[in-house]
């Protein structure tokens, strides 16, 4: 299909290239991730289409892979007021660390134009006492989120206030240049004979709070991996999400370096992001992550090999019950908020591990959000190609 149809407007260059993202259907294409970057530079007046092309100049995705470029493209279309895109910045620059009146300045803007995530983010932080407006300016914005959004039944806090500062470029600069080389934090090891580890704040409270809200609206009931495809289960209870191509952005990609560094793997290795919901007696039984290869070999082990590990990233700490158990191993272990736990389904052989075995316990009260990286032994990344 040819992507230079004559006298294209900007919002049908968008449009098709988001279809090709989309792969109309199926799993996109390398020639579909270049048919997209195409239509997004056309279109590269439009700060959308910019920040779209950002992310897939970093991933190299369909056009080559450039991080110093991807990094002008995208601090480029924050400039253009967009206002989800100032909304990503303050959730770059928050896990950077260091500007706290930027961010604010940043989600004030995108909160008063709109952007829902941007209130749903200050609403989060006035409940762990992070002031970014006052309490007043705090319960209007409370009130004009959508009632189905989730974990916002809790009240303000007073902390110390925020106050927002100008927008200043070099300090965007600095904070996306970061992403591409994450520091990798310490993990502490949980048992002597199998490779199970904590870390400690991989994702920070708006990272997470950022998942949630991306999530929410994406939300399905969960489904389980067979040789036959995948399918509803009883024993598997939750809400899930899974972060396609199409819905990559900077902060996601922030989230995914920092997440892969944690587990000490290159990202493109990684599945893609899936996000999950428990309510009160929701839960997913003992269970393996690694898979079965039928004939069509759904779970496309030939090329990518088998899930060696899984990261589970806890989102929120504001429920009880719902602990993930390692009933072989003896370990239960129920994360604070941005902490991860990893843990290999595989040997270093690529042979299954029986004692991986593992549960999502049961909810008691409140909601249990999860954040799950299922890491494979080569590269998972569609867009990638591996040398031979």
């Amino acid at each position: 299909m040819n992507s230079d149809a004559p006298n294209m407007t900007n919002p049908q260059r968008i449009r098709r290239a988001m279809g090709f993202l989309s792969g109309q259907g199926n799993l996109p294409t390398l020639a579909d991730f270049a048919q997209a970057a195409h239509l997004f530079g056309q279109a590269h007046s439009v700060p959308f289409a910019k920040a779209k092309l950002a992310v897939l100049t970093a991933l190299g995705c369909g056009v080559k892979q450039d991080f110093e470029n991807a990094t002008a493209l995208f601090i480029d279309a924050v400039m253009g007021g967009f206002p989800p895109l100032m909304t990503d910045m303050a959730v770059i620059l928050e896990a950077y660390g260091g500007h706290e009146g930027l961010v604010s300045t940043l989600l004030r803007q995108a909160a008063r134009r709109g952007d829902v995530t941007a209130r749903y983010l200050i609403v989060r932080a006035g409940m762990r006492g992070e002031a970014f407006v006052s309490e007043q300016d705090w319960a209007v914005i409370k009130d004009s989120l959508p009632s189905n959004m989730p974990l916002i039944s809790g009240s303000y806090i007073n902390g110390t206030p925020i106050e927002p500062v100008p927008i200043e470029r070099a300090a965007m600069e600095r904070a996306v240049s970061v992403i591409w080389s994450p520091a990798a934090p310490t993990a502490k090891p949980l048992s002597q004979n199998h490779d199970i580890r904590t870390v400690s704040n991989v994702l920070t409270p708006q990272q997470c709070d950022y998942l949630i809200a991306l999530s929410a609206p994406l939300m399905q009931p969960s489904k389980v991996v067979a040789e036959s495809g995948s399918f509803h289960a009883g024993f598997r209870t939750s809400d899930g999400a899974v972060i396609l191509p199409a819905v990559m952005d900077m902060p996601l990609l922030q989230i995914l370096f920092s997440l892969s560094a944690a587990a000490g793997v290159a990202p493109h290795q990684g599945e893609f992001l899936s996000l999950l919901r428990y309510y009160p007696g929701q839960e997913y039984r003992p269970h393996h992550d690694y898979l079965s290869k039928d004939e069509a070999d759904y779970s496309q082990v030939d090329r990518t090999g088998q899930r060696s590990l899984t990261m589970l990233t806890y989102l929120n700490e504001d429920f009880s019950g719902g602990a993930t158990d390692f009933p072989d191993l003896e370990i239960r272990f129920k994360g604070n908020r941005g902490d991860s736990i990893v843990f290999a389904n595989t040997d270093v052989e690529g042979t299954p591990l029986p004692s991986s075995r593992h549960a999502g316990l049961s909810v008691e009260t409140g909601e249990k959000w999860l954040a799950t990286l299922w890491l494979r032994e080569k590269t998972f990344w569609p867009w990638v190609i591996e040398a031979n």
